[in-house]
């Protein structure tokens, strides 16, 4: 949606800011209007939003809870303050229903875990089957596009894929701001880790159950097959199940 007007990766002043496109406010509040508009006699009776608009960001260099005592520079410390500014002064200016979540540490709620989307849906009072997926849209710019040269420019890769394997892992389309804001087509791109290139050969599974003291540790992203290869083969053997569900962490 934004970004810093002095060309700062980082800006720690928050009138530092500016829109990415000049077309980013018209195409968000074009957004808002695609909705329905229920009249009577003239009169508007309920107005429905085909979109809302929700921001999902990755904020690691903000400390909620600082100490008092630590030896940091002023500007590290007044990092919460200064982007709550920022974020009052770009809704302020959009002036549109928005709203926005920050993950501040690498947990459940850091892109691309959908923890922020979890909660989105409590807050919301959604569940799974009240949202369009087919049509809903995650626009980011870590989408893990590779470098390529344009017109004699080069143009540098992304700095990560966080935002299209959230996207991913939601279950919903992702496109870059140059493809939503601008229509431009989409480059190529490339994740760090694809499990698409690491079939699970189901039929090569030959699990055993060795003593009473077992612990089997499984790692990767939602929809990856974890839950599912516990039911299916180490259930039957007595295992016994731990995850975040369970512990609510």
């Amino acid at each position: 949606m934004i970004t810093s007007a002095s060309g700062k990766r980082h800006a720690d002043d928050p009138t530092d800011w500016k829109w990415w496109h000049h077309s980013v406010p018209a195409r968000l509040k074009q957004l808002q209007g695609e909705g329905w508009v229920l009249t009577c006699d003239g009169k508007q009776l309920l107005t429905t939003l085909r979109f809302q608009i929700v921001v999902l960001t990755n904020q690691g260099g903000l400390t909620l809870h600082t100490d008092p005592k630590a030896k940091a520079p002023k500007s590290l410390k007044n990092r919460v303050a200064t982007f709550k500014q920022k974020c009052n002064a770009v809704l302020t200016q959009l002036d549109l229903p928005i709203t926005l979540y920050a993950a501040t540490a690498k947990d459940i709620f850091r892109k691309p875990r959908t923890g922020m989307w979890k909660e989105m849906k409590d807050d919301y009072n959604l569940t799974e089957a009240d949202i369009d997926h087919e049509n809903s849209i995650f626009v980011g710019d870590a989408g893990g596009r590779t470098a390529q040269l344009r017109g004699g420019t080069a143009i540098p890769k992304d700095f990560s894929c966080s935002d299209r394997n959230l996207a991913h892992n939601i279950g919903i389309i992702f496109k870059t701001p140059e493809e939503f804001f601008l229509d431009e087509k989409p480059r190529d791109f490339a994740r760090d880790f694809d499990l698409v290139n690491f079939p699970f050969a189901e039929s090569d599974v030959k699990f055993e159950k060795t003593n009473k003291k077992d612990v089997v540790l499984f790692v990767g992203p939602p929809g990856a097959g974890k839950s599912t290869f516990f039911w299916k083969h180490l259930k039957p053997l007595g295992y016994e199940r731990i995850n975040q569900d369970k512990l609510k962490r």
